[in-house]
């Protein structure tokens, strides 16, 4: 049996004690038991030594948590684990109105008049004096003191020091060159020393002294001298002329009162609470957070990683507009100020809309309900379930309920996906589902043409440090942005007549430094005035390959004309209403394209590659990871080349590695890529009840109601 010492009770530890000399060997030899023996009277003093050590150990255990800590230096010390530096007090601070009797250049912390025996008067800035022209001076009531040491080392330390009273006015020297100091640690990384309470009730000084470019380092002679106000809640009384050294006291405009050094009740509440809203950039989640936080009226955000350290981020405003230049200003300084990792600041990126085209059908027990009530009713339940988000998920299972259990009326609802014939030059807004061969299709992005020839990129002169060159070069009716070139997995080299949609990656060998993103596609207004007599704030309409949303009306806007490109975020005005541009509808090709399928039956293989029936090349690019599938296992493979002969109508598909013929292949999984038909690229859909959405897509809804 072993001896327990978590008990903080003396009696507990006496029959612990106890239980432990019966549990041993020969323990009958022990007969002196009884009350007021010697060996009760030991084991009660063991019991009582064995309580005040398990006692010490619990207390000690307390202060490492902020919430049982009650030592003052427990709390600031775990405050300093949190960033938090300890407000350490101030003393009465006074504005006042004074006028110079002389022209007069005094430096910070210099004591310009004496507020009684113990006290002085001491400017906390640096001031110009001139003489007889009334001014305003910030004073601070207090003891002037210094403390000063030896770095003793070049290396990075920490200097603690344990002279109390240290307030919060203070200035530091290196060497009598004054530098700059502050509480928060990542303020190291922009040559600042870093100046924090300690739990010895004085400061800690830190200096990233081995940084290559800081302008304030340290050697093993330097000394470091502080000076500081000392902290003392000095009794008040009026300033009087008589106390000044400089001029005549006119006035006092405003006083600060002292502060004391923050307790233990507030740092409890206070290290926390910093700790949190620093908002430091510490992961890729964190640039999306701050993204939402730092605009009033964005209500989601998602994001993405391209490379191990590049974000990309997108956002949906509540009322569907994008962010506009001086809101990405403020937005960029913050992220700059926050980013304390240093990773390269994110991509802030248009989402996309995508329709959700449904047909709804009720099968109502009141056959007398008026179908408008129905679909305002249809249309609340949308809006309250289906609120503003990325990235959604939906089912139609999930809104037969919504529709069972929230309208009385309904004894059960049917709804489905609507599913359309897709057809030649035909215009298709992105979210549309078609079906082919027994296959879905969802319209996943609008896509543009590059020219026939390379364009003349627009670059910086020189190569610049940060990624986003914002340089842009319009090819054909797509526009490029050149950024500092990274490694992007799906990044290929820009081809002539080439379709691209908006986010897709390129680079031109003759440029190896940058990469170029499409950011945009050029697309024009309708040939006529689209119909605006139902439309309201929030609404989407469609004009020509244009998508835009109605918002609060600005006549500064221009007004719209016809046959006229403009581009995403662009705003016009309709009448009396105002849109924005949000997106492009995209026109069909003029021939029923091959369109893309989750697998290929084999038509014969050898041991290079595998044959399938028809042109499906567009789906076996190099490099692609293929699967081959046999009766009894599955095999992976990556594509050296595809081809297409057209009087066998045979597409063969060479791969790197070597095809085994002791296997009965049967099928061919691709790398799914999307169908391209003409302005369109179609994503292939497995299950039409159930489709989650990307990551930077939001959806609208639209239906067609019938009931029985």
């Amino acid at each position: 049996m072993g001896l327990s010492l978590q008990s903080l009770s003396i009696t507990s530890a006496f029959n612990s004690i106890v239980s432990f000399f019966k549990s041993q060997e020969n323990n009958s030899k022990w007969k002196d038991l009884t009350t007021g023996a010697e060996g009760v009277f030991l084991i009660r003093m063991l019991a009582n030594i064995l309580s005040n050590i398990s006692y010490r150990l619990v207390a000690a255990r307390r202060e490492n948590y902020l919430s049982t800590a009650n030592l003052l230096s427990s709390n600031i010390g775990i405050a300093v684990n949190l960033g938090y530096s300890v407000p350490r007090g101030s003393n009465q601070k006074r504005l006042v109105q004074f006028t110079p009797s002389g022209n007069y250049t005094i430096s910070k912390f210099s004591r310009i008049g004496t507020y009684s025996p113990d006290y002085d008067i001491i400017n906390t800035e640096n001031i110009t004096l001139v003489n007889g022209v009334s001014q305003e001076i910030k004073t601070v009531i207090g003891k002037l003191k210094e403390v000063t040491f030896t770095a003793g080392t070049s290396a990075v330390k920490l200097f603690t020091l344990y002279t109390e009273s240290i307030s919060e006015d203070f200035l530091l020297y290196n060497d009598s060159i004054l530098v700059p100091t502050s509480s928060s640690i990542r303020d190291l990384k922009d040559d600042y020393y870093l100046v924090r309470t300690n739990p010895y009730n004085s400061v800690d000084i830190l200096y990233l002294n081995n940084s290559t470019t800081g302008q304030y380092k340290y050697g093993s002679e330097t000394e470091f001298t502080l000076k500081y106000i000392e902290l003392a809640n000095v009794e008040t009384v009026d300033y009087t002329t008589d106390m000044f050294t400089y001029g005549t006291f006119i006035s006092t405009i405003s006083i600060d009162e002292y502060v004391p050094f923050e307790e233990v009740e507030d740092i409890k509440i206070n290290a926390p609470y910093y700790h949190e809203k620093q908002n430091l950039i510490r992961s890729k989640s964190d640039y999306s957070q701050e993204v939402k936080q730092s605009i009033p009226n964005i209500k989601e955000t998602s994001y993405t990683p391209i490379t191990p350290t590049y974000t990309l981020v997108t956002y949906l405003k509540d009322d569907y507009t994008t962010i506009k230049l001086s809101e990405k200003i403020i937005l960029n300084n913050i992220l700059v100020e926050e980013n304390y990792f240093g990773t390269p600041l994110p991509d802030i990126t248009f989402s996309e809309r995508e329709i959700i085209d449904l047909d709804i059908t009720l099968n109502l027990l009141d056959k007398y309900t008026d179908v408008s009530d129905i679909d305002i009713d249809i249309n609340n339940l949308l809006k309250n379930n289906y609120t503003i988000a990325l990235n959604q998920s939906f089912d139609t299972y999930t809104l037969e309920r919504l529709l069972e259990n929230n309208l009385s009326y309904v004894k059960y609802a049917r709804v489905e996906y609507k599913k359309n014939i897709r057809a030649n030059t035909t215009r298709y807004q992105l979210g549309t589902i078609i079906t082919d061969n027994g296959y879905y299709y969802k319209a996943k992005s609008v896509l543009g043409t590059s020219g026939a020839s390379e364009p003349v990129w627009n670059l910086p002169i020189e190569i610049i440090a940060t990624i986003d060159t914002e340089l842009e070069t319009t090819d054909n009716n797509i526009i490029w942005r050149a950024y500092k070139k990274l490694n992007i997995d799906n990044m290929s080299e820009w081809k002539v007549s080439n379709k691209y949609h908006i986010g897709d990656y390129v680079y031109s060998s003759n440029y190896p430094n940058y990469m170029f993103k499409c950011v945009d596609l050029i697309k024009s207004s309708g040939t006529s005035v689209p119909d605006i007599s139902s439309t309201d704030v929030g609404d989407f309409i469609a004009d020509g390959n244009i998508i835009w949303v109605c918002k609060t009306y600005n006549d500064t806007y221009s007004d719209r004309t016809d046959s006229t490109n403009y581009r995403l975020s662009d705003s016009v005005n309709i009448g009396t209403l105002s849109f924005e541009c949000v997106g492009y509808i995209g026109v069909s090709g003029a021939a029923t394209p091959n369109f893309e399928q989750t697998s290929y039956t084999i038509n014969s293989f050898t041991s290079t590659g595998f044959n399938i029936l028809g042109d499906k090349t567009a789906y076996f690019k190099q490099n692609d990871v293929i699967k081959a599938v046999s009766s009894n296992n599955t095999y992976t493979f990556s594509v050296k080349s595809s081809s297409y002969n057209q009087s066998t109508q045979i597409t063969t598909v060479i791969v790197n590695q070597s095809v085994s013929l002791d296997y009965e292949y049967s099928t061919l999984i691709p790398t799914l890529r999307g169908t391209q038909d003409g302005e369109i690229l179609w994503e292939l859909v497995d299950d039409i009840t159930n489709i989650v959405y990307s990551w930077n897509v939001y959806n609208t809804f639209s239906y067609t109601l019938a009931t029985i």
